[in-house]
């Protein structure tokens, strides 16, 4: 599995007159032989998540290099077949 990109979020859970913010760090994957997307939600201390984001430049997004992908074979062709490499 190839992580296709990581999302930073915080969820807001009402009930009631009471609201709870859950930092999240949203994880997806990709398997480069079956084409299979997974997600998975972490939850992470705020503290952790505002360290992130700060390395990230200040955005919620992350995308790893095509040079990251093409560290796996099936990825590298695929990549190829594609005009990227």
């Amino acid at each position: 599995m190839l992580l296709r990109n990581s999302k930073l979020m915080i969820s807001k859970i009402e009930r009631g007159k009471e609201t709870t913010k859950n930092h999240i760090n949203r994880m997806n994957y990709k398997c480069p032989r079956c084409d299979w997307v997974t997600a998975f939600l972490i939850p992470d201390e705020p503290k952790y998540i505002e360290e992130i984001h700060a390395k990230r430049g200040g955005g919620t997004l992350y995308y790893p290099g095509i040079e990251e992908w093409a560290k796996d074979r099936y990825a590298k062709a695929k990549l190829e077949s594609l005009g990227y490499m």
